[in-house]
């Protein structure tokens, strides 16, 4: 009897239930993935990390999916609407702030560029200035205007290499879901 009222407390104690919240917190530098669809967290085995790409010493960066081994990956800002990233030039000379290029909700085929941030040329078409229409969707999920983040694909850019686009027409493109990450997945 004596065993029974002391289990008998523990029966009948209150129980708290907080909600869960399957995506942890992104911080403020964080690594972009790409994911099959827009669940939080994707699962590591079905996601990609991403690098910029400029094959042919051309100063516009684009970002591609990269796959394991890549020795380091680049961290990413979002300030404004806008990208923000640190990486060397395209020759390896010295490393830059280089910022996203604007991109409208309607435009098609526009790839994910980055331009460095301090350039005569960036600073005329707004580089890293004012709003670059980019945004984290639910927190993680990256959005162009709001539009949410399906419209994201891994389309032919330069050499054939698959490039990250926004409305990508172009039928080799395939559709991917753009996140932000805390850990890079490998």
């Amino acid at each position: 009897m004596l065993y029974l009222l002391t289990l008998l407390p523990l029966l009948f104690r209150p129980t708290l239930s907080l909600p869960l919240d399957p995506c942890p917190p992104i911080p403020d530098t964080f690594y972009l993935i790409t994911a099959p669809d827009p669940s939080c967290p994707s699962p590591p085995d079905s996601t990609n990390a991403t690098s910029l790409f400029s094959p042919i010493h051309n100063p516009t960066y684009t970002l591609r999916q990269i796959g394991p081994g890549y020795l380091s990956l680049p961290l990413f800002t979002l300030t404004n609407g806008t990208l923000h990233t640190t990486a060397p030039d395209a020759f390896g000379q010295g490393s830059y702030d280089y910022a996203s290029v604007p991109i409208q909700a309607g435009e098609q085929n526009a790839q994910l560029r980055f331009e460095r941030a301090d350039g005569v040329r960036a600073a005329l078409d707004g580089v890293g200035q004012g709003d670059g229409g980019l945004s984290l969707m639910d927190g993680y999920a990256l959005g162009v205007e709001g539009e949410g983040s399906v419209g994201w694909g891994l389309c032919p850019g330069q050499l054939g290499v698959p490039v990250i686009t926004w409305n990508g027409v172009d039928p080799a493109c395939v559709p991917t879901v753009v996140q932000a990450a805390g850990q890079p997945p490998y």
